[in-house]
């Protein structure tokens, strides 16, 4: 269940569609370096996604949407509205995970986040792409950088991811990760709002009447 989340999470890193000229102009250090102090400087983020997911051995595409919001320090909130309503909840102290068509609660007690900030780190804001990652600049053109991050201490739930970059704004546009069998799941934002003022609500999970909670003890 948890390495589904982080699959799920993982894309806000990468990139869908490559750019298409080489531009030697393009620094790498230059580049992450935009990036990260762009990162660095968010508080909140409100975005609309819609997601596809490719299984790569029965070559079939899952496609999903909704809303994802998250706060400084460690905060998030994923809503699946289509196909499957979903609620993905990081209050700062648990993760909670709701299937709001049948109900079911699972609830991760305790959680400090190590693996998802690992993976989301420079959305955190805490550290820097290249501790983590090994990073190669793939393609560029004038308006956009398409950058691969391999880990470097070798992870289970994915194998590597791809990081599109407006050049102009140096945010992240789409992303892609891979996982150690080849599918892909993208992910591709709009309407993006940072440094907005979040409702308290937004991270805060209150179990429904009469619901049965399910408490998870791994990553599984």
């Amino acid at each position: 269940m948890l390495s589904n989340l982080l699959s799920l999470i993982l894309p806000l890193f990468s990139a869908a569609a490559p750019a298409t000229q080489s531009t030697p102009s393009v620094h790498l250090d230059d580049l992450l370096n935009q990036v990260e102090q762009r990162y660095n400087s968010i508080r909140t983020l409100d975005a609309v996604f819609e997601q596809s997911f490719r299984n790569k051995a029965f070559r079939k595409t899952q496609r999903s949407s909704g809303s994802v919001r998250f706060a400084k320090p460690g905060l998030m909130e994923w809503r699946y509205d289509h196909p499957t309503p979903r609620r993905f909840v990081l209050d700062g102290k648990d993760l909670w995970i709701h299937q709001l068509d049948d109900g079911q609660v699972f609830v991760r007690r305790q959680y400090d986040g190590d693996d998802l900030k690992a993976a989301l780190r420079f959305l955190w804001g805490d550290g820097s792409l290249r501790e983590t990652y090994t990073v190669r600049l793939l393609k560029s053109d004038q308006k956009r950088a398409l950058l691969k991050l391999v880990p470097k201490n070798p992870v289970g739930y994915y194998r590597f991811v791809r990081l599109a970059v407006d050049l102009k704004s140096y945010r992240v546009t789409h992303s892609v990760v891979v996982d150690h069998r080849g599918n892909e799941n993208r992910f591709a934002f709009r309407n993006s709002r940072y440094n907005t003022r979040l409702p308290a609500a937004t991270f805060e999970f209150k179990v429904p009447k009469n619901s049965v909670i399910t408490e998870l003890t791994g990553a599984k």
